[in-house]
């Protein structure tokens, strides 16, 4: 019966024995046509034989007892002394594979639903969190081992590898669910009757039972305010810093915008932390069910969606400013007058002294022109200070403030010029 399920090859007979338009092609034979994948080797692997005896290669007799005779007399009946021996049948045998639709459960009791299936990313994998491999692969094993390292997702692919995340990696998504259905897979290593995805394909199950949400109270220890859900038409809707990794949460989002003092963080697609001092626009307004993407790095948070941004205010955030008084040890040293352009000859407050730190400050810089005597100081592209006692030199003209916008590198909350663009202080 060559281990076919009796059914399944009584209809076989049936349909395509003595049919001339199938012409014995087991790939043109209906009833037997869905073995014929390309991963048939893995999924319908040759069955351990029944009768203990040798069946592969160059074999001394036939099986059985059929001994090998010389014509041209008919060879006499076998005769068996003694009976072959049986090995006992696989547990497995006559299972079928079952093919789960979305929303299906594992099992009853289990949180585990099936979504889908999704490609693996051009250039990153799709599930990002957590991968393992293992000979004795199930669906039940991988998304334990995701639960127990805190993920909502887990994805089976190549009959035997588990990945693990908190959402889809950007640019990725799951495939059309009839071509999913369609789409050939191979069983799970350790289950026979379990679909386990295939090369660079994953079958992905969710874990129902976390259902991440917007704060109720503030993360971030109560220095932000939850502002809503935004989408992004064009551009990014906080444009100021960003990064991405697969440990964003909304406080390590919140703990880098506030380091760099921006008045506004955003966390989006579940792993994107995104940082501006301009409001986001009231009519870029999204319902925050829109926003439903559980963190990378807490899946008990939202980090925004696809096209979503999940938005807080930094109630932390003070005003970037030009110092109007500086004091050095306790008294008025320099007072500001405005942003300059440098000069096309040279320096503005040249022939004196300067410095350069990358923990400039205004006050670090007022301390290090008073202390050398100087009437005139100026604080340039964020790390650099200048002194000098003649003034505005070497044809340096008046700027827009606007011009002088970069932070100081010792003190977020101060301006220190910008290219080419040094903010002026002078002695009262």
């Amino acid at each position: 019966m060559n281990g076919w399920n009796t059914a399944t090859l009584a209809s076989a007979v049936t349909q395509c024995v003595n049919n001339d338009n199938i012409n014995g092609q087991i790939s043109l034979c209906p009833p037997l046509a869905r073995s014929q994948t390309p991963y048939a080797s893995t999924n319908c692997p040759e069955r351990p034989a029944l009768i203990n005896e040798p069946v592969h290669g160059l074999i001394a007799k036939l099986p059985g007892c059929n001994n090998i005779t010389s014509g041209p007399a008919r060879a006499p009946p076998g005769v068996c002394a003694t009976q072959p021996a049986m090995n006992p049948r696989p547990q497995s045998s006559g299972q079928t594979t079952t093919s789960p639709a979305v929303g299906d459960k594992l099992s009853a009791s289990s949180p585990w639903a099936y979504a889908g299936c999704a490609a693996e990313g051009s250039s990153q994998r799709t599930l990002t969190g957590y991968s393992f491999s293992a000979n004795n692969m199930t669906i039940d094993y991988c998304t334990a081992t995701c639960k127990t390292k805190g993920y909502p997702i887990a994805g089976l692919e190549y009959s035997r590898e588990c990945y693990c995340a908190s959402a889809l990696s950007t640019g990725t998504s799951f495939t059309n669910s009839d071509t999913c259905a369609s789409t050939s897979k191979m069983i799970c290593a350790g289950n026979a009757t379990q679909w386990c995805g295939g090369p660079s394909l994953l079958t992905i199950w969710k874990d129902t039972s976390i259902s991440a949400t917007q704060p109720t109270t503030s993360p971030a220890k109560g220095t932000v305010v939850y502002n809503g859900c935004y989408s992004e038409v064009s551009g990014r809707l906080l444009n100021k810093d960003s990064y991405a990794n697969a440990t964003v949460s909304v406080d390590q989002c919140a703990a880098y915008c506030q380091a760099g003092n921006y008045a506004y963080i955003g966390v989006e697609y579940g792993g994107e932390c995104y940082c501006g001092n301009t409001a986001p626009p009231t009519s870029q307004a999204a319902a925050d069910s829109t926003c439903n993407m559980p963190c990378k790095g807490s899946v008990a948070q939202v980090c925004g969606g696809s096209g979503r941004v999940s938005v807080y205010n930094n109630t932390l955030y003070a005003p970037t400013r030009n110092v109007a008084n500086v004091t050095v040890n306790g008294n008025v040293a320099y007072n500001y007058v405005a942003c300059y352009k440098e000069g096309t000859s040279g320096r503005a407050l040249d022939k004196g002294a300067s410095t350069s730190s990358p923990q400039m400050s205004v006050e670090t810089c007022a301390s290090f022109c008073a202390g050398k005597g100087y009437k005139y100081m100026g604080v340039e592209y964020g790390q650099e200070c200048y002194c000098n006692n003649d003034g505005l030199i070497n044809g340096a003209v008046k700027a827009d403030e606007a011009d002088c916008v970069t932070t100081c590198r010792g003190n977020n909350t101060e301006w220190c010029g910008g290219t080419s663009r040094i903010n002026i202080y002078t002695r009262p």
